[in-house]
């Protein structure tokens, strides 16, 4: 068996991830292409994978480096045009961050009609990182554990 048969093709996709307790990182994470078969992996995938570690090129010094993603407490990155279409529910809401921070956004999600609050969309159990979507056009993936309350601004 040829070794490349094995490889899976990946391109880099910066994000900016906040990691403890070292701070910002620069840099790029491997997704998976679109492709005709498939749609493309985005950094949310990426990051709610199971497996603890995350693949991430680092910009300065350009290097491979391994991050526990427990560590991660939020990754900033551009949207790159593609939205979901199954997007049903939008939460407008802010951000209480363990480290102060207070980040204010509106969270995206399909959801069915018997659970379809923002209480029920924070107890999904399936993502760690949820995806707030800032009014200055940046995108966020925010680790649950690091956020210590959120404020429903949906008046």
């Amino acid at each position: 068996m040829a070794l490349n048969s094995r490889k899976i093709e990946k391109i880099l996709r910066p994000v900016t991830p906040w990691v403890q307790p070292i701070g910002q990182v620069t840099g790029a994470i491997f997704v998976q292409p679109e492709m005709e078969s498939q749609c493309g992996e985005e950094p949310a995938d990426v990051l709610n994978q199971e497996t603890p570690f995350l693949v991430r090129q680092k910009q300065y010094p350009e290097e491979i480096r391994f991050y526990n993603r427990a560590a991660i407490v939020r990754a900033e990155f551009s949207e790159t045009g593609t939205h979901r279409s199954d997007v049903s529910h939008t939460y407008k809401c802010k951000l209480m961050m363990m480290d102060g921070t207070e980040m204010s956004g509106t969270l995206h999600e399909s959801l069915p009609s018997e659970y379809s609050h923002l209480y029920d969309y924070l107890h999904q159990k399936a993502e760690q990182f949820i995806k707030l979507h800032c009014d200055n056009g940046i995108t966020y993936l925010v680790n649950k554990t690091d956020v210590t309350q959120v404020v429903s601004e949906d008046g």
